[in-house]
C-alpha cells in the first residue's frame, strides 16, 4: 500500500473528484500530481488510492465565500499535513 499523502480541494463530490483521479491516472494525464505519482512508482495501477474527506464546505449563497474556504482549508491541510515534502505529493 503507498503511504504517500495528497490534499486537494473539490467543488465537487469527492467521488466524483476520486474518479477524475483514476481516470488520469489510466490515460497518463501527468497534469494530475497523483497521476505523475502513480505512473513513475506503480507502473500506472490506480487498483490501491484510498480517499478520505477531511473537510466539507457547504455550498452558500455567496459562492465566492465558499471557494475562498475551500482554498483556505486546502492550504491549511496542506500545510499542516506537510504534504509539500515526502511522503506528501502536493
Amino acid at each position: 500500500m503507498c503511504k504517500v499523502l495528497y490534499i486537494g480541494r473539490s467543488k465537487r463530490c469527492l467521488q466524483d473528484r476520486l474518479a477524475e483521479n483514476k481516470y488520469a491516472i489510466r490515460v497518463g494525464n501527468e497534469d494530475y500530481p497523483m497521476a505523475r505519482h502513480y505512473k513513475s512508482l506503480h507502473h500506472g495501477d490506480a487498483a490501491a488510492i484510498q480517499a478520505m474527506g477531511i473537510v466539507h464546505v457547504p455550498a452558500s449563497i455567496r459562492k465566492g465565500d465558499r471557494l475562498k474556504q475551500l482554498n483556505q482549508r486546502e492550504c491549511f491541510w496542506i500545510y499542516k499535513l506537510q504534504t509539500t515534502k515526502y511522503p506528501g505529493c502536493n
